[in-house]
């Protein structure tokens, strides 16, 4: 069986369908190094108090035992709601910009001046 090519417009709805990307500002390969240090501080939290529990002489082994703590996954968001969003927001802050007009006209000087006197 022959696989179908695909056109660049079905290739871009699929990524926007399929493809998830983070929304809190992270490196989106800290993943692979967050999650075994959040199980591993999981277990040690969960040893910390099985010591201090026999260190209570307890009558039981029950008295001892202690589930570790549920760690949870997040998934991202889908990159089609994300764009969506990013445009909603984008279009938003045209009709309400948050800053009056005089303070985005200050902010445009300085950088205009910021870039003049700025040594080539």
């Amino acid at each position: 069986m022959v696989k179908q090519r695909r056109t660049p417009q079905e290739k871009k709805r699929l990524s926007l369908a399929k493809d998830v990307v983070d929304q809190w500002g992270e490196n989106q390969k800290s993943f692979r190094k967050k999650w075994p240090r959040k199980k591993a501080l999981a277990s040690r939290a969960r040893r910390h108090v099985v010591t201090r529990r026999l260190s209570e002489a307890p009558t039981t082994t029950d008295d001892v035992w202690v589930p570790r703590k549920p760690l949870l996954k997040w998934s991202g968001t889908r990159l089609g709601v994300a764009v969506k969003g990013k445009h909603e927001r984008r279009a938003r802050l045209q009709d309400d910009p948050r800053k009056s007009p005089d303070a985005r006209a200050r902010r445009r000087d300085r950088r205009q001046a910021r870039g003049r006197s700025a040594p080539h």
